[in-house]
């Protein structure tokens, strides 16, 4: 890409702020971080600067960080980005289309981001025109990837495909910065020697999306309502139509693609359909397609478009236009959609399937569906049929029967899927069944799991898409999810279990052979495999004729691994075609490996339509062959397998019998095979062969095949069987037999394992690297005969090969013997590519000089047997040689040392040099065929082994065996260790060239004092033949002693090419000796892109150069390679030598200069290149003078030697220009004049740059301007900021590069850096204007006579709206206009461009150009002075100006919109919200909520605009979901001056209607600050007026509401001694009656003497009845313990037996402190804390009780129990028994806490599933549930007023809840549980607790009271009761006298004394005096008591208690 020009930045992006010291960026506002990297900032807001430009290799990263950085907002949502593209014009393009006027093209653009096809847009094309204009803009959603963008140029043909007139690739780096791109791109491609551009404006944008609304489940709906504009595809004489239909399908899932009906003939089609895309995940788009419909062939597209998810995936979804692309000659092609996110087919509902279950579905019927059959009787019909099958796992499919000419089809049809997981999608595909032909596809649909993964499943319709009928044809269907076929159960299975598979029955196959006598029938047989593992399989015998097969076969599968399943597939046997499927099913291991396996029924897939064929299969779990035993074998060790034999083998030949041999080999080793004789004729053959296996590890498994062997055809397999390692790599092994598999149910094979450890004892190996091995081949015995001798025994030639397995390189070999069983080679051979551990192969052939060789046998060697101390050397028993056949080897292997000379010390160092002299070779084998003898040509190749392309090579020697070559070579680059390789070889001018023998030189044989000479054995040199090689190797010191570098980062590399010679002659010449044109090239290696080149030499071996040249990308370590090359015009150039100059040999003090020896440079040729290399150090860093806002002062002076780019017949020469430019910043490009006709210009022209930020480089670019053709590069130059941005600047001649090979072309620069032209902050605000006084211009030229000029001016990026002119002066040069203007709209950041024109007739000219930026006038003063002008003609124009920026006259508007009126019906029901907005200024909008449109529409919602600018008008729009605006409305500022603001209606109007057609009304309320403030008063004082009556009228209501309740008391008072009187006349009168047998016993409150009652009783009552009595009259919680005389008598004793029982006797009672207790045993006890005996127990929960709550009278007991509930107990304290009011059910996890209000109406429960929970007690109903807390909470309690609840969290967290709102009103850190009460009220008694008891311990004395014993668990809760005695009550014991119950307010503690005497309770004088008075009667009380009064008339008494 290359940038040629580019304008000033839009300013839209520009804002003021604080610039970040990281990325460079200014953030609006007062931010603390960066809102594009992230880094914090600091300092004072600055004004606002272009991005930085940072280093290239910082580039990527920085823009990584930015787009990470800039796609995150605040809260942690994505961002999302859009890229806006203009595509402006293109210049130059090149003519696609020829005519005889001459040639033009019809251009278009098409652009993308790269590699995403989706976000393509397409211009119109414009007609012939190379030089169009488009100005087209096109928004691309880039989501949260924003990359390169690639524009290609095409010219429009009609009748063809496009031709390409270029492209180009705009990087992200160019326009991913606030300003954007815009400039022109040079195209490529656009033809040869033409240069085309591309002119276009980018900008990157980041914006929030609105929060997406789909979730899971989610479905579309996508109305596709009309298209217009479209091209038209069908030709008519009248005029071109179409026939359009238009797809819609969700990205990257063509599956769920929708399509609406064809309209004929039209260009503007209605569709207004409505489909229903059902499954859409978020972040998925639509892509729409609009096609021609043609019946006889495929459709034509006539555009199509991509709609990104985040436009329609939100509230209020999408409804508009989309621009079509690819619409050919229609580019304004458009299409209306209307897409909305719908809520999930079903709401959420918990999964119920669980591993393995199982799918019922049930395809009910369609309807609605197309017919596909065409008819000559009328309608078409079909005949469908439906498929289900679960999405991505084609192999689980179901299918119906088909039903004949139906569109309505009705199957019915219940299936089962065998196999589902949660997640699993199923889809639903209708066909239409055709018998000679595929299926027609009737539709298709999916349905998510969650919607039928549920309980009930999914029942209902579904709709079909690509059902070619619109919207309307549907499917029925019912998904059920089933449990597994089997509940869940332990594996049974262990390592080398084994499975036994009985394949009973099959039944309602389908047929699958027609018959001509009635329905058909098939011959079935059944499969079964371990799925991945099909060679693990068995296989029944197949039955014919029949669908209903019963096999009842049992087969073993010998290895079974947990978790493997089992494939059945049953096929119908065809004897000669392949075999039927008929069906097939998968059965899961967890379904089988259990106790007891399984056996049933399983329903087979694939099995026709409509068939419900099932298999009886029964699987089992069988323990391995043996018990598990540890291995025995151990590294090298073999196995000795002997074969016994086979029974059972099934009949392969026509004769009834088989020829029977087996194969055996390790698993996954093939090399390891074996194979017995063949026994003919037999199905039970005896082998009894013995076999060794050497290769044997542990893990590996044994594999026998048996086979029918057959001398015509292939081999037929009777059977396989494998044999796992652990049933043979034990002690004693394995002798047994094997089931095989495949070969009918009673084929078994016998075998013998045995594992036998290695013969070699395990010993240190002596192998180190480098070693050798010496194999001495001796001999061999017993081979087999190979070859047939006509007399005499058969014979053999044998041969032995020996090698390092896995190395075919080292392979060695012997010469053959001829006709001999017993050869004896005794050779001897070497190997040295040979690491420790690695084995030996050996293996004998038999040599056959027509055909292959026949192996004899093979063994392999261990490396354990050789590779020690000694050796080895025996004999091998060689493997397949043979049935019955004992053949061996013989073989001597010893490990050798690699080196040839003793060890010495080396005398290498770093940097050492190797020379080499290859002398002679002796003894070479003849390679070339001659009639006079058998010759070679041969050479030597010489190079360090693994370093095969530094080698070198000597010149070949030709027809000799014996050859001097005595060629010395010097290798630089020698390392330690490093091993010489030799290699000889026969040059062959045709075919390549011939191995001739191959040598090493170890490095400790040559790195040694003396170095290495003498002769080397050749290896691989022919069989028996002893050829050497003489060489001589020395070690030589480095060139130069080692020195420390000198290089740091940033130096550069001083490059001097001097000279070449000794080059060959790449160029053939007729004359005489050929010649080269060398040229020489120079690289950093790794670097490609430093390459420099020198010019080429003609006609030259021996180049002299001479030329300097820099390279800038040196780092410490780089080396050099230096390539010399033989220039060609018409090809590539031929390498003519090459070279490689590591660093350490020239970054040093003194660098390099000398010779180097080229390498590659030819046979035998010694060719050498002369360089000198120094190193420039970078200049001495200086501290930056930079500031920000400073700018560049850049003088270009001249420029010597440029290269001549034109040619002419007055000669070579140029007219040169500079171009300067800041790195990656376009727009602060300058260029100097050009001068004609030189080589050697002066410019001395300055440019001042104001767009620079510290750390900006500089390009520099020479060109030739040329008239008519685009300029021609000369040469460029970049210059760091580091070398100028310093005190001094830069003044100096730098080179140019890239100026033409060979040419020293220089430029002469000065650089200064200079301070900000102004320093401040900036005064600008949203809405201030500026004030432009243009004075006058200086220094104008002109084209030609004297001009008329006048200014233009205008900010850039915002030139229409904001451009002014001034007048136009004539004939002047130096005009003086003395304007004032004014420019509106001005934003922070804005760049103001001025431009002066010369005025022409009809014309402009421009004059000269200049700049200002904001920083320059947006501060205190603004600017007031004069501006250099820019491509003016001649240097030294200037403009005078002075620029202020006025502030805005502002207000704060509050804006409330009441309600809308709306006229017309067109917008109900539509979405619509009001936006308020001033005029002109769109980015202060405001909008209300969406509301559901009508003819009234209520808002009642208020704005606030703080940026309002007096005399701007306020617009109202109403605008619909997708941003339309249905109607518009203004405010004019003179309705909101007024002193009470604006309150009435806003008129509407349509926009589009001609005349303004009225559209209803706003009702709204605008004010400013100050009228709102004044109306907000008013409304308070209005407030406080009501709020004061309202006070008064409740006085009067309290008041009287009192004087009613006295009334009423008094009355109540009344009648209630009224009714003691009457009671107490009564109770005497039957006292007097019953006087012989009652008695009235006075009651004490022991240990008090004072009475507590009166009780009157029978003398026989016993002590527990009488207690019980006192309880109840004195209303006491619990039953009283009674005393006589500090005893306590037993409950079942009587008084009279208790001697008191005379009238008036007296006995004490004693009320003691209650404990409550809960415990893991389900129950709660209520405890005597004094006496420790159990009052009440409470039982009936599942699980412990945790804890539990008692009212203060003991009525109501609540407890909270693991079991999730809580129950309320009813507690009868005096009968001691508790009774279930209600259980409170709803929570998820243990209830861990539960109390009552103070009013016992409610009850709160606390639970670990996080909540809490309010309870009415009058129902047990749930009111309130309360979630917040993040883990279990502990507690919660009523707070004393019960309005609030407050929680605590396991977390510490507390919080407070209100009751009757749910919501949580405080929260607080750090609380804990109350605990529960261990001491009692009055601080005399305390608990003690243990495990399961507790103890009641004196505070005072520690004594111990009682032990609470009786709970059967551990104690969860102990705690006291704050027992209080409730209201008092009245009673009356018959005939004596009126006590009234105590009165208690405080709890009854241990101790405390009470006298009840008449109605007048009091303490005695050991407690505290307590409250006398009866509280008074609540207005609730006495109104419930008017109430029951005048329901009941009266009273009535009831055990002495009032009712």
């Amino acid at each position: 890409m290359a940038v040629i020009t580019e304008e000033p930045r839009d300013s839209e992006d520009y804002v003021s702020g604080l610039r970040c010291s990281v990325c460079g960026r200014v953030n609006t506002g007062t931010a603390k971080f960066c809102n594009f990297c992230g880094a914090g900032l600091g300092g004072a807001p600055e004004a606002p600067l272009a991005p930085p430009v940072v280093e290239p290799d910082l580039q990527d990263e920085l823009l990584h960080l930015m787009d990470e950085s800039a796609s995150l907002v605040d809260n942690g949502m994505p961002k999302m980005a859009k890229i806006l593209v203009k595509v402006i014009a293109a210049k130059g393009l090149r003519a696609a289309d020829m005519s005889i006027m001459g040639g033009s093209s019809d251009p278009f653009v098409i652009g993308q981001i790269v590699d995403r096809p989706e976000t393509k847009f397409q211009t119109r094309f414009i007609p012939k025109n190379l030089n169009p204009e488009w100005n087209e803009e096109f928004e691309i959603s880039a989501d949260q990837a924003p990359g390169d963008l690639e524009f290609v140029v095409m010219d429009y043909d009609k009748n063809s495909s496009a031709d390409l007139l270029g492209k180009v690739v705009l990087k992200k780096a160019a326009f991913a910065h606030p300003g954007g791109f815009h400039g022109e791109l040079q195209l490529e491609g656009c033809g040869r020697g033409r240069t085309s551009t591309l002119e276009v404006r980018v900008h990157l944008l980041w914006f929030s999306p609105p929060p997406p609304v789909s979730r899971e489940g989610s479905r579309l709906k996508v109305t596709i309502m009309r298209a217009r504009g479209l091209r038209a595809a069908d030709w008519a004489l009248g005029g071109g139509k179409s026939d359009p239909f238009c797809t819609c399908e969700i990205e990257g899932v063509p599956e769920l693609k929708v399509q609406t009906r064809h309209i004929s003939k039209t260009l503007e089609p209605t569709w207004d359909e409505e489909h229903i895309i059902p499954i859409f995940e978020r972040g998925q788009g639509l892509t729409f397609r609009v096609f021609d419909y043609d019946r006889g062939s495929s459709a034509d597209l006539l555009g199509k478009v991509f709609l990104p998810t985040h436009e329609f995936d939100k509230d209020g979804g999408f409804e508009g236009d989309l621009r079509l692309i690819e619409s050919g000659d229609a580019p304004d092609s458009m299409l209306t959609v209307k897409v909305e996110v719908l809520e999930p087919l079903l709401p959420d509902a918990p999964r119920v399937s669980q591993e393995g279950s199982r799918l019922r579905v049930t395809m009910i019927s369609a309807k609605g569906l197309r017919a596909a059959d065409w008819s000559l009787r009328g309608k078409g019909s079909s005949d469908p049929y439906c498929t289900c099958e679960v999405k991505g796992k084609p192999d689980l499919q179901v299918s119906t029967k088909h039903i004949n000419k139906t569109l309505e089809p009705v199957w019915d049809e219940e299936h089962e899927l065998p196999a589902y997981e949660h997640g699993d999608c199923l889809l639903f595909k209708v066909f239409d069944h055709d018998r000679g032909s595929s299926a027609d596809l009737l539709g298709r649909a999916s349905l998510l799991c969650r919607d039928f993964d549920r309980e009930g499943g999914f029942e209902g319709d579904l709709i079909l898409l690509e059902s070619g009928t619109g919207p309307g044809a549907t499917l029925k269907v019912r998904v059920e999810v089933l449990p597994p076929l089997m509940p869940d159960a332990p594996p049974v299975s262990i390592p080398g279990c084994r499975l036994q598979v009985t394949m009973k029955s099959a039944k309602n196959l389908r047929a699958a052979d027609w018959s001509f006598r009635g329905k058909g029938s098939s011959d079935p047989y059944c499969v079964c495999e371990i799925e991945g593992k099909e060679e693990l399989c068995a296989k029944t015998k197949h039955i014919k004729k029949t669908l209903d097969p019963a096999w009842n076969e049992s087969h073993e599968l010998p290895v079974y691994e947990r978790g493997d399943s089992l494939v059945f597939k049953v096929y119908d046997y065809d004897r000669g075609s392949s075999s039927d499927l008929l069906g097939r099913v998968v059965l899961a291991g967890r379904d089988f490996d259990r106790e007891g396996g399984f056996e049933g029924e399983l329903r087979l897939l694939e099995s026709g339509k409509g068939s419900k064929a099932t298999l009886c299969v029964k699987v089992e779990v069988l323990p391995p062959l043996l018990p598990p035993a540890p291995p025995i074998s151990e590294p090298g060790c073999t196995l000795t397998i002997t074969v016994v034999g086979a029974k059972g083998l099934r009949a392969a030949d026509w004769n009834g019998t088989s020829d029977a041999f087996c194969e055996c080999m390790l698993r996954g080793k093939p090399e390891t095979m074996f194979k017995t004789k063949t026994i003919p004729k037999s199905l039970t053959p005896m082998w009894c062969e013995e076999h060794e296996v050497d290769d044997y590890e542990n893990g590996d498994c044994l594999e026998f095949k048996v086979f029918d062997y057959d001398m015509t055809s292939a081999n037929d397999l009777l059977g396989r069987a494998i044999l796992p390692c652990n049933a043979f790599d034990r002690q004693g092994g394995f002798q047994g037999e094997l089931p095989l598999l495949g070969g009918g149910p009673g084929a078994k094979l016998q075998v013998s394992v045995v594992v036998v450890p290695s013969p070699y004892p395990e010993a240190e190996p002596i192998s180190e690297p480098g070693c050798v091995l010496k194999l001495t081949l001796m001999s061999a015995s017993n081979l087999r005969p190979a070859d047939v001798a006509m007399l005499g025994a058969a014979k053999s030639d044998p041969y032995c090969v020996a090698q390092v397995r896995g190395k075919p390189g080292t392979k060695v070999q012997t010469k053959h013997i001829t006709s001999t069983l017993d050869p004896v080679w005794k050779e001897e051979h070497e190997i040295h590519d040979y690491d420790r551990g690695e084995c030996l192969e050996f293996s004998v052939w038999d040599y056959d000089v027509g055909s292959g060789a026949d192996l004899l046998g093979k063994v392999t060697l261990v490396s354990r047997a050789f590779d020690c101390d000694g050796g080895f050397d025996g004999k091998l028993k060689l493997r397949n040689c043979g049935p019955d056949r004992l053949a061996y080897l013989h073989v001597r292997v010893e490990v050798l040392s690699g080196l040839l000379l003793p060890v010495a010390p080396p005398v290498s160092v770093c940097g050492s040099r190797v020379r080499v002299n290859v002398i002679s070779a002796r003894d070479l084998r003849a390679a070339d065929f001659s009639l006079t003898g058998g010759k070679s040509d041969p050479y030597c190749v010489v190079n360090f082994k693994d370093k095969q392309e530094d080698g070198f090579q000597t010149a070949p020697i030709k027809k000799t065996l014996n050859p001097v070559w005595n060629t010395e070579f010097e290798f630089s680059d020698y390392e330690s260790c490093d091993v010489l390789e030799f290699t000889v070889l026969d040059h062959d001018l045709i075919g390549k060239p011939d191995l001739l023998g191959k040598a090493f030189l170890a490095a400790g044989d040559f790195d040694r004092e003396g170095g290495f000479s003498g002769e080397l054995k050749l290896r691989q040199c022919g069989k028996g033949q002893k050829s050497k090689l003489r060489v001589q190797v020395e070690v030589l010191p480095p060139l130069r002693p080692p020195a420390p570098p000198i290089s740091v980062p940033g130096s550069r590399l001083q490059v001097t090419i001097i000279s070449g010679r000794g080059l060959r002659p790449a160029d053939w010449n007729i004359r005489g000796t050929g010649k080269s044109d060398p040229f020489c090239t120079c690289t950093i290696v790794g670097k490609p892109n430093t390459q420099i080149t020198t010019r080429h030499i003609k006609k030259t071996l021996s180049p002299v150069w001479d030329e300097e040249h820099e390279l800038d990308d040196f780092e410490r370590g780089d080396a050099l390679e230096f390539r010399v090359m033989d220039h060609d015009m018409a090809s590539a150039a031929d390498l003519l030598g090459r070279v490689t100059l590591p660093s350490r040999e020239f970054d040093r003090e003194d660098g390099f200069d000398g010779e180097l020896r080229l390498r590659e440079c030819g046979m035998g040729r010694t060719a050498t290149l002369n360089v000198r290399i120094r190193i420039v150090l970078p200049m001495q860093r200086a501290p930056p003078v930079s500031v920000p806002g400073s700018r560049l002062r850049v003088t270009v002076v001249r420029a010597n030697s440029l290269r001549a780019a034109d040619f002419d017949m007055r000669g070579a020469s140029s007219d040169p220009f500079c171009r300067l430019e800041i790195k990656d910043k376009p727009a602060s490009r300058r260029e100097t004049r050009w001068l004609s006709r030189t080589l050697d210009p002066v410019w001395n022209e300055e440019f001042d740059i104001e767009d620079y930020c510290q750390g900006d480089g500089l390009d520099f670019t020479v060109f030739d301007y040329d008239r008519g053709s685009a300029a021609d590069f000369l040469g460029r130059v970049s210059i760091p900021g580091t070398e100028f941005d310093r005190e001094g600047g830069f003044s100096g001649t730098v080179k140019l590069k890239d100026c033409g090979r060979g040419r020293p072309a220089t430029l002469t620069l000065r650089m200064q850096v200079l301070p900000p032209l102004r320093e401040g902050g900036t005064v600008s605000e949203p809405g201030c204007s500026l004030r432009v006084h243009i004075r006058s211009a200086a220094g104008l030229s002109a084209c030609a006579g004297t001009p008329d000029p006048f200014v233009e001016c205008w900010l850039r990026g915002k030139k229409v709206g904001t451009i002014f002119k001034t007048l136009v002066h004539e004939q002047t040069l130096s005009p003086v206009w003395n304007e004032t203007h004014s420019i509106s709209h001005y934003v922070t950041g804005d760049r103001l461009e001025f431009a002066v024109m010369d005025q022409y007739v009809d014309d402009v000219d421009l004059l000269g150009k200049c700049s200002l930026e904001g920083m320059e006038f947006d501060t205190h003063g603004g600017f007031d002075g004069e501006m250099r002008l820019f491509e003016t003609r001649t240097p030294g124009g200037t403009l005078s100006a002075r620029v202020e920026v006025v502030p805005p006259q502002r207000l704060a508007l509050f804006v409330k919109v009441l309600k809308l009126s709306l006229i017309g019906g067109d917008l109900e029901d539509k979405g619509v919200c009001c936006t308020m907005f001033p005029e002109g200024r769109d980015q202060s909008r405001l909008q209300t909520s969406f509301h559901a449109g009508g003819p009234e529409v209520i808002w009642d919602e208020e704005r606030e605009m703080p940026f309002y600018v007096e005399g701007d008008k306020l617009v109202f729009e109403l605008r619909g979901l997708g941003g339309e605006v249905h109607a518009r409305g203004s405010l004019d500022y003179s309705a909101i001056r007024r002193p009470t603001g604006f309150f009435g209606e806003v008129p509407l109007a349509d926009p589009s209607a001609v005349k303004g057609q009225r559209k209803g009304a706003v009702v709204a309320r605008v004010l400013t600050l100050e009228q709102r403030e004044k109306w907000l008063e008013a409304e308070a004082e209005q407030q406080r007026q009501r709020e004061r009556k309202q006070e008064e009228e409740e006085r009067k209501r309290r008041e009287r509401e009192e004087e009613e309740r006295q009334r009423l008391q008094a009355e109540a008072d009344e009648r209630a001694r009224k009714e003691a009187e009457k009671r107490a006349a009564a109770a005497a009168a039957r006292r007097a009656e019953h006087l012989a047998r009652e008695i009235v016993v006075s009651t004490l409150l022991w240990p008090s003497p004072d009475v507590l009652a009166q009780v009157q009783t029978t003398a026989g009552s016993t002590v527990l009845e009488f207690a019980r009595k006192v309880g109840r009259i004195a209303k006491l919680p619990l039953c009283p313990r009674v005393r006589v005389d500090r005893q306590v008598p037993s409950d079942d004793e009587l008084l009279l037996d208790a001697s008191f029982c005379e009238v008036g006797a007296k006995i004490s009672v004693e009320m003691c402190p209650a404990v409550l207790t809960c415990s893991k045993d389900g129950t709660a006890k209520i405890w005597n804390a004094t006496h420790g005996v159990c009052e009440v127990t409470i039982g009936g929960h599942e699980a412990a009780i945790i804890s539990a709550c008692a009212t203060s009278d003991l009525k109501w007991v609540i407890t909270a129990s693991a079991d999730c509930t809580a129950k309320v107990w009813v507690v009868d304290g005096i009968m001691g028994t508790a009774t279930l009011a209600w259980t409170l059910e709803g929570h998820k996890g243990p209830v861990t806490y539960a109390a009552f209000s103070s009013d016992v109406t409610m009850a709160v429960t606390a639970s670990e599933d996080g909540t809490a929970k309010v309870w009415k007690m009058r129902n047990g109903n749930c009111v309130r549930t309360f979630e917040g807390h993040t883990g279990a909470v502990v507690c919660a309690a009523f707070t004393p007023d019960d309005k609030s609840i407050v929680t605590t969290g396991d977390d510490g967290v507390a919080k407070t809840w209100g009751v009757d709102s749910g919501r949580c009103e405080g929260i607080a850190s750090g609380a804990k549980p109350p605990p529960p009460a261990h001491f009692a009220a009055d601080g005399q008694l305390f608990l003690r607790l243990s495990p399961t008891e507790v103890e009641v311990r004196n505070m005072a004395s520690g004594a111990c009271l009682s032990v609470l014993r009786g709970h059967e668990d551990e104690l969860t809760w102990v705690s006291f009761i704050a027992l209080r005695a409730p209201q008092a009550v009245s009673f009356q014991l018959p005939e004596t006298m009126s006590i009234s119950g105590p009165n208690f307010t405080t709890p009854l503690n241990a101790g405390a004394s009470l006298v009840l005497q008449g109605n007048s309770p009091t303490r005695s004088s050991s407690a505290p005096q307590r409250n006398r008075g009866e509280p008074a009667l609540s207005k609730a009380e006495l109104e419930r008591r008017v109430r029951a009064r005048r329901a009941a008339a009266g009273a009535s008494t009831k055990n002495g208690r009032f009712a």
